[in-house]
């Protein structure tokens, strides 16, 4: 591909988690997310990224977030669910909110059959992270502690979620630095992978200048 002008871009790294049991799935800050909380979370999602990259006054690519990307890929695990596993999949991430009842982050999440049943599946099936979102993303210290909390919830969610599920492990495409710099304090075991051989984000530019920063390089934004 670079042969033929499409360069690389993003950081085309993830976290891996392994699939356990936690104890912070079962907090009651911790609501399940449903396909009807799709429609209005995407498009609070949407808002909250182009203000962000609008203050950041660079030129930059994003897929939109918005609920057909994340219906497309819940469409692939419902069919799975619906006709192989003979079980229904309704829960299609977490909110995590505040003492105020207010939801102050949240992630979409898809499961991926790649192995069926037994330990071939265990080993392969993963539940990918298709989108994590705060609505503040502030810089004070109680802003981090807030977030830091929230992400390790989320998490946990995921690994408790990918263990029901029979899974190997939780991965979360494309970490911020705000991310990675949270997951440090959270205590939680992780793995980082940088992809160098499959799955690397390319883009061919036509225009003039340098090409725009691409952004938010997750799961939502594949196939």
């Amino acid at each position: 591909y670079a042969k033929l002008g499409w360069k690389p871009v993003g950081s085309n790294r993830h976290l891996v988690f392994s699939a356990k049991n936690q104890e912070g799935a079962k907090s009651d800050k911790v609501r399940l997310l449903m396909d009807a909380d799709l429609g209005e979370l995407c498009k609070r999602d949407e808002e909250l990224a182009r203000n962000r990259l609008n203050q950041s006054g660079k030129a930059a690519l994003m897929v939109v977030p918005d609920a057909r990307h994340m219906r497309w890929h819940h469409g692939k695990e419902d069919f799975m669910c619906a006709n192989v596993l003979e079980k229904e999949c309704p829960c299609k991430g977490v909110l995590i909110r505040n003492t105020m009842g207010e939801d102050r982050a949240w992630t979409i999440w898809t499961r991926r059959f790649y192995g069926g049943r037994g330990d071939t599946g265990r080993r392969e099936n993963t539940l990918y992270i298709l989108r994590l979102v705060f609505d503040n993303e502030g810089a004070t210290e109680q802003d981090k502690a807030e977030m830091q909390e929230s992400l390790k919830m989320i998490i946990e969610a995921a690994q408790a979620e990918a263990e029901h599920w029979g899974m190997g492990a939780v991965k979360l495409w494309d970490p911020s630095p705000l991310v990675i710099e949270l997951m440090q304090g959270t205590g939680l075991e992780y793995k980082m992978v940088q992809r160098d051989q499959d799955c690397i984000a390319s883009l061919m530019w036509y225009g003039d200048g340098d090409a725009p920063e691409f952004v938010a390089n997750e799961k939502y934004a594949w196939l």
